[in-house]
């Protein structure tokens, strides 16, 4: 493989190292096998779920990523010419938002990843997570966003992440809910510690893509026809609008997008200061301070990923790393886990067949799922007696097994947080793992019809009025996107990262049944969902008194009335109200003995897998 030189540019009189690369892989759609980029392309054109039920199983690499069956293959043909999972992984995160048009996904966005170096054994985590702006002085003043029906007006939602009521403001000042992006610096940064092909060649399929148009799909019809009054705000955004040829794009029509063809030709050149310090961080800034935003060139040069060790805990015998700080994650996802194993669920039978099992659940989801924060009056119930509260102790087994037995004692309330993401596992023929959340944090597209050189630039900062508030102005702002990789006698044997308002409760399920119960992939995924219920309570009120919620139809009458019996409360969830709450995980399997990695597809979820 040829060495990588250097190569110093320039951007308005900022000299910037960037990597000079001879291409040494073929990665364009153009190259690949004609039948399977047609049989994936099909799929993409289908939806975002496949047809039918499988398992995927193969010895040397796998790949399993949310929504994008083209974004897999390419994958899946850059493990084939020699990449490895980290450029795998990069060549997977580009090409999903590029074929989901920045949608759930951004080059705007934030990425989170955890990662396994089989050469050293040794696991780390990244965050590229959004930073606040240094001159934004008044967050609680930033203009609500809106999340069109999953707006909630006046409803108190006080939590970790906001403190205000759900209703959109109108105003012009839309550039002040957005924040400085992570994804393409944590791209370039885990590309630069682990890759191994030249980065330029990771964008190949992501610009082909761009150059020659992809397949509006009924999923990406309809978030245009509910976010067309939004895109239309801005005259970037009609122009966004019309790349299908027409006012607003229908199924079946071919999208292009020649702005952002040219931005990811300009990043695969120059690498991520391009977007950081060059020509379209100048854009950037431009447009979002002509919509009242804050942000100024210094906030995007500044920018840095965050390197750190993954926080791990054990579980019935196995290891369990789950990404580092400033990912909070963690605080969710061992909580929850040491509940579990001091509640014995794994002896217990299928949350699916056992109302009492199912209820359990829920009440250890609605006492982790805000952690670390603790609403006042529950820390000091839990103060009195003689409960450590801090962040810490909550990462430990202690805290677990002294609030146990208080769940009748212990009330929430949930936030109201949009989860859209995108998330993917990469294991490569030498055992190196990727896991990867990356997302918009916020609904589709958000609603500031701000477009920069084609990406459209998400509003996360219009639900984080109150977190942006305890934050340093120009800090990180926290998240809780989850990736795990689990160990067995020092050999991962499960790798997991997660999306979706339920990502809580679908990765615990998932390490639940894979390790508790030694379920496979494809019997969890076929399981009725864990939801994540919306539902609020009285201050003061017990945790039962909020109830369950579930899928209609997914459990018989017999069931729902023993479930209602034991939390006096049922919330059935119509189908289209399920698929919006539902969490996704995607997952694969190690065959402890023979190394076989697994996967599994399912209608209805968001995964594709592909092995070779």
């Amino acid at each position: 493989m040829t060495k990588n030189k250097k190569l110093v540019t320039t951007f308005a009189g900022a000299a910037i190292i960037c990597d000079q690369q001879v291409s040494c892989a073929n990665l364009s759609p153009e190259n690949w096998d004609q039948e399977l980029r047609a049989r994936a392309e099909k799929r993409q054109a289908t939806g975002w779920s496949p047809d039918n039920t499988c398992t995927i199983s193969g010895k040397n690499g796998i790949i399993a990523a949310s929504c994008s069956p083209l974004a897999v293959q390419a994958g899946i043909v850059t493990l084939q010419q020699g990449g490895n999972a980290a450029d795998a992984a990069a060549t997977v995160a580009l090409t999903q938002i590029t074929t989901e048009l920045g949608s759930v996904v951004s080059f705007a966005g934030i990425l989170s990843l955890i990662y396994y170096d089989a050469g050293t054994r040794k696991t780390i985590s990244m965050d590229a997570g959004y930073n606040s702006y240094l001159h934004e002085t008044d967050p609680l003043s930033i203009p609500v966003n809106d999340w069109g029906p999953l707006n909630k007006p006046g409803q108190d939602t006080t939590g970790s992440a906001a403190d205000h009521t759900r209703t959109p403001q109108t105003d012009e000042k839309k550039g002040r809910e957005t924040l400085v992006p992570g994804f393409m610096a944590g791209i370039e940064s885990m590309h630069q510690r682990f890759g191994s092909l030249p980065f330029a060649d990771l964008f190949q399929p992501a610009i082909w893509y761009a150059d020659h148009g992809t397949t509006i799909n009924s999923t990406l019809s309809s978030y245009f026809e509910m976010h067309q009054k939004y895109l239309s705000r801005t005259q970037e955004g009609q122009e966004f609008l019309r790349q299908a040829g027409n006012e607003l794009p229908k199924e079946g029509d071919l999208f292009f997008q020649p702005q952002l063809a040219r931005v990811l030709r300009g990043v695969a050149q120059h690498g991520s200061q391009y977007m950081y310090r060059g020509p379209w961080a100048r854009h950037f800034v431009k447009l979002v301070r002509r919509e009242g935003g804050k942000v100024t060139l210094k906030d995007m040069s500044r920018y840095k990923v965050i390197w750190s060790e993954p926080f791990c805990t054990t579980y019935l015998g196995h290891k369990i790393y789950i990404a580092g700080k400033p990912n909070e994650s963690a605080y969710h996802i061992l909580t929850a886990l040491h509940l579990a194993e001091q509640l014995r669920l794994e002896q217990r039978q299928d949350y699916w067949k056992d109302a009492l099992v199912l209820r359990d659940l829920q009440r250890i989801f609605d006492l982790s799922d805000l952690a670390p924060w603790i609403d006042p009056a529950l820390d000091e119930i839990l103060k009195s007696k003689g409960i450590d509260t801090s962040a810490d102790a909550q990462l430990n087994k202690a805290f677990a097994e002294a609030i146990a037995p208080l769940f009748d004692q212990i009330y929430v309330k949930s936030p109201l947080e949009p989860r859209h993401s995108n998330s993917m596992v990469v294991i490569d023929k030498s055992g190196n793992i990727a896991a990867i959340t990356h997302t918009i944090n916020t609904v589709i597209w958000g609603d500031s019809g701000i477009v920069v050189s084609g990406i459209p630039i998400p509003d996360s900062a219009g639900f984080q009025q109150q977190r942006l508030a305890l934050i340093k102005q120009g800090d990180r702002v926290p998240h809780e996107m989850p990736q795990t990789i689990v160990f067995k006698d020092d050999k991962p044997v499960l790798v997991t990262a997660a999306i979706g308002s339920s990502m809580l409760q679908e990765t615990v399920r998932i390490i639940l049944g894979i390790i508790g119960k030694q379920h496979d992939l494809s019997t969890l995924q076929a399981a009725p969902p864990l939801i994540f219920d919306f539902t609020q309570i009285e201050t003061g009120m017990p945790l039962s008194a909020r109830g369950v919620a579930v899928p209609e139809r997914a459990y018989d009458d017999v069931f729902v009335n023993r479930l209602r019996d034991l939390c006096g409360k049922v919330n059935l969830l119509p189908k289209a109200t399920t698929s919006v709450l539902r969490g996704t995980v995607t997952a694969a399997t190690i065959d402890f003995g023979t190394g076989e990695r697994r996967g599994a597809e399912t209608p209805d979820v968001l995964v594709f897998c592909e092995a070779y």
